[in-house]
């Protein structure tokens, strides 16, 4: 498989341009460096005099400061990535195979070595750069989660796209190379150490009469960095029209092998795997928090293809379709690259043996499982413990089916209430909910009375909390723009939704904030009060023994309940501090984004202490509130009360960023075990009010 003329024309062409970008590069460098060198020789008779000295020495100290400000980022290390784990021929025989005949179909030089990482991403590669194009030393790294997630004839068809680019050595040689100089630019114009950060606070902390110079410097060093970003930019351009023909060239490659039609499905399937792979590290983050981590990460990302609702496909695939490919683009849109790949119509020289069409890559491999392991724990170590030990992962498919759980139980939770439950207020569950009903018909009447008025209320009560949250957030904004405006900082015109910049239009905004989040709060009233009776009569059902014993698994689920209510009670209460928490750590945000270092006033740096002391204040508090209260959920940890959980501690509020972070993680895991309790609570009162012959209401159409 030939490539086109058009992609070796390209490819020599934006090469040339390339060179010349480095080579201005390093003309206006040398320049520095020799005007600094002509200033040593040629001005020494300024030496004569001390304001002589001063300026000869300014000007040594100026030239030799740019240069090595703007030349050290070159010698910096390369930034830190997964090592992926190298496979032996021996231990997966059908895998080479299989690749050394995708490498003879395409033209390409087969892989010295096979790899494999836990990315969702296939690529093939130079093992020691450009100087490896030369003996034709080509790696090839398989992300596992491609593996679970493709069938054998898509995973043939990356494969080929990913040899593609090597088909012709001397063009994947220059492309090499443009990359190269691309990084290299990027890095010079954009790359800071400690060096720029101790300039910074030199030139703001030292006396005036010697920070000037270190500003000059700075103002030199951005003067060349500015000229640096604009050839990064112009190079960008360039090399982008190569790249994008690259991946053109690639793609009918992978046409030739696998099949247009094939090109077409899997691009839509690494769409697919690419947003599986985050909700994956979402539910990894979820089950960290809990002391978990699964022990096959790529088939934990390929599983959760499941869980992209048709809705989200949709949303992909519109996404996909509507798509434009732009100037600074590396890859063409996806309709763009189908309707390239579709123009070769060919159904691929690929012949598979029959039945294998369908089946998914992992049949190359003898044992994928133990590699996507393996894999998973080699990341770990990497990049949480490096002492991190295998027997401390749990089994994925322990995990899934607990993700599946919660899924369900969430969805249950929008279908028992129709819309989602407000974050900050949610709707009330009062201590009866603990107390077994005494009249069982009557309970159920009321219980059938409520859900009859919740639904009566649910239409207002849509219409009214969308107005809610804008106003809410409207209060949000006009109580920071007046901490502004306390702290003596400006503010810019339309900022915070403010028609003018002043302290008066910042509180007019505000009053009317906090009268429309008093009134519409007033409105929602009749469902929130109707939601909240429903469930609490709904469990002081379930909580009554004889009820529980007429259920199947009645007990246990009464037991259960019986434990979450008061945590979930408990957690209500406090989820009421969290707007004013939030409040506080917006504006001191804000405040500290605004403040100038060289300002001669204590009025903002009073403001921000002011903040950070309200912060500590509020955390403080929910500590105290959440006491010694198991965590409600199950744990790796024994023990694990909700205060470990949610607040292990509070920093002085002189801890700016630990203060900020506890804040951050409190909110957030106060929020996620609300949503949790209230998805189980939702849960078992579906299963009462199936009891009752009520059936379950239909799912709410997402927003």
């Amino acid at each position: 498989m030939k490539v086109t003329a058009g992609y070796v024309v390209a490819s020599v062409g934006v090469a040339f341009a390339m060179l010349l970008l480095p080579l201005i590069w390093f003309c206006l460098i040398t320049a520095i460096a020799g005007l600094t060198v002509i200033h040593v020789i040629s001005n020494r008779w300024m030496l004569g005099t001390f304001k002589g000295i001063a300026l000869y020495t300014f000007g040594v100290v100026f030239g030799v400061a740019v240069v090595i400000f703007v030349v050290k980022p070159l010698f910096g290390g390369p930034s830190a990535r997964q090592r992926a784990k190298r496979l032996k021929p021996e231990a997966e025989p059908t895998l080479f195979e299989f690749v050394d005949q995708i490498c003879a179909a395409v033209g390409s030089p087969t892989p010295t070595s096979i790899r494999v990482s836990c990315d969702v991403n296939a690529s093939a590669s130079f093992r020691h750069g450009l100087f490896s194009s030369f003996s034709r030393d080509l790696v090839l790294t398989i992300g596992l989660p491609l593996v679970h997630g493709l069938t054998v004839r898509e995973l043939a068809g990356v494969l080929a796209h990913e040899f593609g680019h090597f088909a012709q050595s001397s063009g994947m040689q220059l492309s090499y190379l443009i990359r190269s100089i691309n990084m290299w630019l990027a890095t010079a114009a954009y790359e800071r150490d400690h060096w720029d950060e101790l300039l910074v606070l030199l030139s703001h902390s030292l006396d005036r009469r010697i920070s000037w110079i270190l500003h000059l410097i700075r103002l030199g060093v951005w003067c060349v960095r500015l000229v640096l970003v604009i050839l990064m930019h112009v190079g960008n351009g360039i090399s982008c029209l190569l790249a994008r023909q690259m991946e053109y060239d690639a793609d009918r490659h992978q046409a030739r092998l696998a099949g247009s039609q094939v090109v077409e499905s899997t691009l839509r399937r690494l769409s697919a795997l690419s947003v599986a792979e985050q909700l994956a590290l979402g539910d990894l983050e979820h089950f960290y928090a809990e002391g978990r981590l699964v022990d096959d990460l790529p088939r934990f990302i390929a599983a959760n293809i499941d869980q992209i609702t048709p809705e989200l496909k949709t949303a992909i695939k519109e996404m996909d379709r509507d798509a434009r490919t732009g100037l600074f683009d590396t890859h063409p849109a996806t309709a763009d690259r189908v309707r390239s790949a579709m123009a070769e119509r060919t159904s691929g020289v690929l012949q598979l043996p029959e039945g294998a069409e369908r089946l998914r890559a992992t049949v190359l491999f003898r044992d994928v499982d133990r590699i996507s392991r393996v894999a998973t724990l080699d990341l770990y170590r990497e990049m949480l413990d490096p002492k991190l030990k295998a027997e401390k992962l749990h089994p994925v498919d322990d995990l899934i089916e607990r993700r599946k759980a919660e899924t369900e139980a969430a969805k249950a939770l929008l279908r028992y209430f129709q819309v989602a439950v407000p974050e900050f207020y949610p709707f009330p569950l009062t201590e009866k909910a603990l107390a077994p009903a005494e009249d069982l018909k009557e309970a159920a009447a009321s219980v059938k009375s409520s859900r009859v008025a919740m639904l009566a209320a649910l239409p207002k009560y849509r219409t009214v909390s969308e107005r809610f949250e804008r106003a809410e957030q409207a209060l949000f904004e006009s109580t920071t723009a007046v901490t502004v405006c306390d702290a003596e900082l400006e503010l810019q015109p339309g900022e915070f939704g403010l028609l003018r910049p002043t302290r008066e239009c910042a509180e007019f905004r505000l009053q009317n904030a906090e009268i429309g989040v008093a009134n519409l709060a007033a409105k929602m009233l009749d469902f929130e009060s109707a939601a909240g009776a429903r469930l609490t009569v709904a469990l002081q059902l379930l909580t009554h023994p004889k009820v529980a014993k007429s259920m199947e698994g009645g007990i246990a689920l009464r037991e259960e309940m019986l434990k979450l209510i008061p945590t979930a009670r408990l957690v209500s209460s406090v989820i009421g501090q969290l707007p004013d928490l939030r409040a506080n750590c917006m504006s001191m945000v804000v405040l500290c984004s605004k403040l100038d270092p060289n300002t001669q006033t204590a009025r903002p740096y009073e403001a921000i202490m002011d903040r950070l002391n309200r912060i500590h204040d509020q955390l403080s508090s929910l500590f105290k509130k959440l006491g010694n209260t198991p965590y409600p959920f199950d744990h790796a940890e024994e023990n694990m009360t909700l205060r470990d959980f949610v607040l292990p501690d509070v920093p002085t509020a002189e801890e700016f960023d630990a203060l900020l972070h506890f804040a951050q993680s409190a909110f957030e895991r106060l929020i996620s075990v609300q949503m949790r309790l209230f998805a189980k609570l939702a849960q078992a009162a579906e299963k009462i009010e199936d009891e009752l012959g009520l059936p379950p209401l239909p799912d709410p159409k997402p927003a």
